[in-house]
């Protein structure tokens, strides 16, 4: 009994203190995850909106962009060919009888080389 006596008024001043220390810690974990998500949700929101812009009639998901690395005729400017992208199966229109393309996809500008 009389060392309970003794020891409260030690503990009770030691418990105090770690609740201090406990509570100051945790505030400042709880602050830099709260930046860090701001962060994130700021991030992510940018990438929506550069996703999610209008685009204009000749940048429609069926129209692919096509980079030729040497100059090619096409016999048919009006003829094309629908592929799907190898990254998202979004349907990209090509055009054909091209020969050898570079092919980047616009929804999730997946880059790769086809034979039209």
């Amino acid at each position: 009994m009389l060392l309970i006596v003794v020891a409260a008024p030690i503990a009770i001043p030691l418990l105090i203190f770690w609740l201090i220390i406990y509570s100051i810690s945790y505030g400042i974990a709880r602050a830099r995850l709260d930046s860090w998500l701001n962060r994130c949700l700021a991030e992510y929101r940018e990438s929506n909106l550069a996703a999610q812009k209008p685009q204009h009639d000749h940048e429609s998901p069926l129209h692919a962009t096509v980079q030729q690395p040497r100059p090619t005729r096409i016999l048919d400017p009006g003829i094309f060919r629908v592929i799907d992208c190898v990254g998202c199966h979004q349907k990209l229109r090509v055009p054909a009888f091209a020969g050898r393309v570079k092919v980047r996809c616009p929804s999730c500008n997946m880059k790769w080389e086809i034979e039209t």
